[in-house]
């Protein structure tokens, strides 16, 4: 009777596994749907931060833009109106020796029109009269001339007034318009040609987001690649208000962003089944159930130690990221005035890198990134932060910098180490770098995020001269 009882315990004790591996299985699968909850909420929040920073870089340069048009075509109309023999041919006979649209592309033409020059618009006439009545530019954001073939949200006309300088100041006199037809699509291409091409935008005229009012689009086909984040905001140019509707393209995202959550889910369920089945099939052996337990709790740390490195580095470099460059950033900041030193950031841009990609492949392009990681870890001090923010942009960070002499020896260093070529399957290819620099001197504190910004402006004023090269900014003040 006992050998019976006995066998039947035994056998029940066979049916499943223990307790505590069920309850390992159910917590370690709530685990880790609340690490992959957590983890997506991260990549959001720093895509957000991301976005809403390029969307201001972008704001900044077009309403510049705007504004360098807008007095150019002002400059323009203050010359005619200063001469006592100016004739529209002698005004367009100046236009070409300034060469004024070489040096302003999106001016698709620029003339003088006098008060009795027929129009050619249905809107001219209107526009030409509110003009003359309020001494303000008047806009018309549609037209169709036959030379000037575009789409309607493609361009848009300004009429200035000028008035006479030579007897008695602007009461003097009205003599005509200078006449400006602007092609929103070579302006934006001379403007954002090396720029980021993750993002897409539009422009209105007015303050209302309406596609009635749209005068240009970039990149011309972003409307059917929109995302999922936007943002605008108004600036004004040509006395009027203007607004810069900004959204995300589908090369914004990463691919190693998108694939990490689902990697980390599985990574984490695996993980927990593998421990599950470890302690059911050693259930009837404490010494080796422990074992188990002991190697198990060392995987999860090893994993929850991994997962805290990709929380702070780059998938495909291993570089730190945007997170741990600014708390070394700050770390940085503080520590300098103690030694009396200061910090210096190089933010770089590799040189046409989408021609590269578009050219040579993904496959070579992440060989690019990798290998540009590489040579600027090696070309700094072990002390010093090489960290990568997304995309072909990567930032060096150098503490214990004794002046602005020691931070150009670093910025030639850097630029010799992109300057060699980089071997792939089919050949070589050079990726050289536009490297804008912010040096600190100990005793300014400043914002990570501001200082970063200012190395971002830099950066792009040595892509609009030329590229491979570097720029020194002014230190954030105090």
């Amino acid at each position: 009777m006992r050998l019976v009882e006995r066998g039947v315990s035994r056998g029940r004790r066979r049916l499943g596994p223990p307790g505590a591996a069920w309850a390992l299985l159910i917590v370690g699968i709530a685990v880790s749907l609340q690490i992959t909850h957590l983890w997506n909420g991260m990549i959001a929040t720093d895509q957000r931060n991301r976005f809403e920073q390029r969307s201001m870089d972008f704001e900044r340069q077009l309403s510049q833009e705007f504004v360098r048009y807008d007095d150019a075509i002002g400059a323009l109309g203050h010359l005619y109106a200063a001469s006592d023999h100016m004739t529209p041919a002698a005004f367009d006979a100046d236009v070409l020796t300034l060469d004024v649209q070489a040096r302003y592309p999106g001016i698709e033409d620029i003339t003088f029109l006098r008060p009795s020059d027929p129009a050619d618009l249905p809107m001219e006439p209107s526009a030409r009269r509110w003009s003359r009545e309020s001494g303000l530019p008047a806009v018309i954001r549609s037209y169709t001339v036959e030379r000037f073939t575009r789409t309607p949200e493609d361009g848009f006309i300004v009429y200035a007034p000028v008035l006479s300088a030579t007897d008695g100041g602007k009461d003097a006199g009205f003599l005509g318009w200078i006449e400006a037809r602007i092609d929103t699509e070579n302006m934006l291409q001379s403007l954002f040609e090396y720029g980021d091409v993750s993002l897409g935008f539009a422009i209105y005229d007015g303050d209302v987001i309406d596609p009635v009012r749209r005068v240009g689009t970039w990149p011309s086909d972003a409307d059917a690649d929109r995302g999922t984040l936007a943002t605008s905001d108004t600036f004004r140019a040509f006395d009027r208000q203007w607004t810069l509707q900004v959204h995300d393209l589908p090369g914004f995202i990463d691919a190693s962003e998108r694939r990490s959550p689902t990697l980390i889910l599985f990574g984490t369920l695996a993980i927990t089944l593998f421990v599950f089945v470890l302690i059911w099939s050693l259930s009837r052996s404490r010494a080796r159930a422990f074992r188990a337990v002991d190697q198990a709790t060392a995987a999860l740390k090893e994993r929850e130690q991994m997962l805290a490195h990709q929380a702070t580095h780059d998938m495909l470099t291993g570089l730190p990221n945007r997170r741990l460059l600014t708390d070394r950033l700050e770390v940085a900041l503080a520590r300098a005035p103690r030694r009396d030193t200061g910090v210096a950031l190089l933010f770089i841009d590799l040189d046409r890198f989408k021609d590269i990609n578009d050219a040579l492949g993904h496959d070579v392009g992440d060989l690019v990134l990798t290998e540009t990681a590489g040579r600027l870890r090696r070309t700094v001090r072990p002390s010093d932060t090489v960290a990568r923010l997304g995309g072909d942009e990567f930032v060096i960070l150098c503490d214990d910098v004794s002046g602005v002499t020691e931070v150009e020896q670093i910025a030639t260093r850097v630029r010799g180490a992109m300057a060699e070529p980089i071997r792939h399957r089919d050949g070589s290819v050079v990726a050289t770098g536009s490297i804008g620099i912010v040096f600190q001197p100990d005793g300014l504190p400043a914002d990570p995020e501001a200082i970063l910004r200012r190395a971002d402006e830099a950066m792009y004023g040595v892509k609009h001269h030329g590229r491979d090269g570097f720029a020194l900014a002014e230190p954030i003040p105090a």
